[in-house]
């Protein structure tokens, strides 16, 4: 019998989350899977609408599944790592994009919020299917 390792992995942080797990593709297009080089074409295309200069370099997936806790608000790029990126590149910015595959996905947003966080200001978005959100690692 063949033996097989998953693609997600632990989620890091102070704790483990037993309900999130995470998977990274390689760095290069050409390494992805036929879906997913079809996906990306298509993300790229649609993002390039709005960002014309959009450079994809990293994939992460996060799966989350139903009973676990809220995630803590937190930064998806911290200071340090944005200041080594504009020193390596000047004029590049880091970016994210979360597309939602099923229902019922939620992602809770602090407008207006970049080092600390005011709770105050959250909002919850509520996605279907296909629904994506983007936003500035700046």
């Amino acid at each position: 019998m063949a033996a097989f390792e998953g693609v997600f992995k632990t989620v890091g942080g102070i704790g483990v989350d037993t309900h999130r797990t995470q998977s990274r593709l390689p760095d290069k297009p050409a390494d992805f899977s036929i879906s997913m080089k079809l996906l990306h074409q298509e993300v790229k295309q649609i993002v390039q609408c709005f960002e014309r200069d959009l450079e994809f370099r990293t994939y992460s997936f996060l799966r989350s599944d139903e009973g676990g806790d809220e995630q803590a608000p937190h930064q998806d790029y911290h200071s340090e790592a944005i200041a080594l990126l504009q020193r390596q590149a000047p004029g590049i910015m880091s970016a994210s994009i979360i597309i939602a595959l099923e229902e019922g996905t939620m992602l809770k947003v602090f407008p207006g919020c970049f080092t600390n966080v005011d709770m105050s200001a959250a909002t919850t978005v509520y996605l279907r299917p296909g629904d994506a959100i983007t936003w500035r690692g700046d």
